[in-house]
């Protein structure tokens, strides 16, 4: 069909049937066939732009880089029209190109709807624009405005306070674009613009409206030494002085600055409790376990060789992850297993992360937990393991596969007597079905 905007004729376009079918494994339909079928929504983006022809048929080149950058890392596993995720990939494409080259294209109206998403939501040109890397810190001569934003960043969920710290470049984490983040998530960036500009609204509003202090109710809140009672006053105060500033936060958010006399902040909600007491304590509990165990043995401060590289690798492991460097995590990860002799682990701790950034728990404390936990020989409980492992099989079927790796892997090395022959059998007749569903 001949396109009027670029003065040529474009392929036919593919429904959202035969679109999906491809990602779903369907063999009639090629990487090519989806980038040329979906070549239509690219002219359609482009069409908005009111500018040259010449410079609307270099947009359109650069639209379908985003598109085939869609095409690449769309994962039908999130339930989303294909559609849905291209649209922002080929908008972000278009925007950092005019960014880059400082183009004078003047769009019919920033405020103007492009598209409708599938919740109804209308999405502005304007989410479509990726800013420029800027460190908060490195900015914002007032620190505190800066610690201000660390508290209220650190009181959201999980997700979206490993996306705001990113993009702010907050807690030692290198600063990327909208863009870069929402590619890294496999989530729309226009959702990110979204968060990141609510976050900038209420810290506005923190600052003209400073939080006041919570009226106490009842009895005075539990020190942090009263939740971690049977543990030394002292070390409990060496591991408080040993965590990083996000847990330091959260610790103060929880507890006040004083720690002697508890009293929640005005930011202490549901986000909070949950990474308290889910990641914090259990990581408080362990440091403590290990410096009792430390002191028991004759292990007071000089730190042996064998002993400092460990503690060294496994917090640059933890590091990578946390800022999402998925390769050099792996390259590190397989050193450290290869230096422990627990290489045979190495695909049951990948998969542990790979269940994290599923479940989107970017904290990534199992993964960690559980190689400290196979270097002291524990014994896991693999029955849960492959209780998940049949609760997902049906509806999560790629998580079901991680599980069954996690069985195998522990099964092999002598951690388990669970038969593997009935869940392999499972697991492959519910592929044979979907299969079937697929042809």
């Amino acid at each position: 069909m001949y396109n009027d905007l670029l003065g040529t004729k474009l392929p036919k376009a593919l429904s959202k049937s035969e679109t999906m079918s491809y990602f779903k494994g369907s063999p009639f339909y090629t990487r090519e066939d989806i980038i040329n079928g979906n070549m239509r929504l690219v002219s359609s983006i482009v069409a908005n732009y009111n500018v040259s022809s010449e410079d609307r048929k270099d947009l359109f080149q650069i639209g379908l880089i985003g598109l085939i950058k869609a095409v690449d890392s769309f994962n039908v596993l999130k339930g989303t029209q294909f559609s849905s995720y291209a649209i922002p990939c080929i908008q972000n494409e278009i925007g950092m190109y005019l960014r880059k080259f400082n183009k004078d294209s003047v769009v019919t109206s920033m405020e103007e709807s492009i598209y409708t998403n599938k919740n109804g939501e209308d999405i502005r040109l304007e989410d479509s624009l990726v800013d420029e890397k800027a460190n908060i810190e490195e900015n914002y001569e007032n620190k505190e405005v800066v610690n201000l934003l660390k508290e209220l960043v650190v009181s959201l969920n999980i997700r979206d306070s490993f996306v705001v710290s990113l993009y702010f470049g907050l807690f030692d984490n290198e600063p990327i674009n909208q863009y870069e983040i929402a590619f890294r998530l496999n989530i729309s960036q226009s959702y990110v613009s979204r968060l990141v500009s609510g976050i900038l609204t209420n810290l506005k509003e923190l600052i003209l409206n400073p939080p006041k202090k919570r009226k106490r109710r009842g009895k005075r809140g539990s020190s942090i030494f009263k939740l971690l009672k049977g543990y030394d006053r002292k070390l409990v105060w060496e591991v408080i002085n040993e965590l990083n500033e996000e847990d330091r936060i959260l610790l103060y958010l929880r507890c006040g600055r004083d720690l002697n006399n508890p009293e929640p902040s005005p930011f202490w909600n549901e986000n909070t409790a949950y990474k308290f007491n889910t990641i914090l304590m259990p990581k408080m509990k362990r440091k403590l376990e290990e410096k009792m165990w430390d002191q028991e043995n004759g292990f007071i401060e000089e730190l042996s060789p064998k002993e400092k590289y460990r503690r060294e690798k496994i917090s640059e492991i933890h590091r990578l992850l946390i800022s999402m460097d998925m390769v050099n995590a792996q390259i590190s990860l397989h050193e450290y297993l290869l230096e422990v002799n627990l290489i045979q682990y190495e695909n049951f701790i990948v998969s542990l992360i790979i269940l994290s950034v599923m479940d989107q728990d970017f904290s990534f404390e199992i993964p960690i937990r559980n190689l400290i936990l196979l270097e002291k020989g524990y014994i896991f409980n693999i029955q849960k393991y492959k209780d998940y492992f049949y609760q997902t099989l049906v509806n999560e079927f790629d998580e079901a596969s991680l599980y069954l790796d996690i069985i195998t892997c522990l099964y092999k090395n002598g951690m388990t007597d669970i038969k593997l022959e009935p869940l392999n059998k499972a697991y492959t007749r519910v592929l044979e079905q979907k299969n079937n569903l697929i042809k």
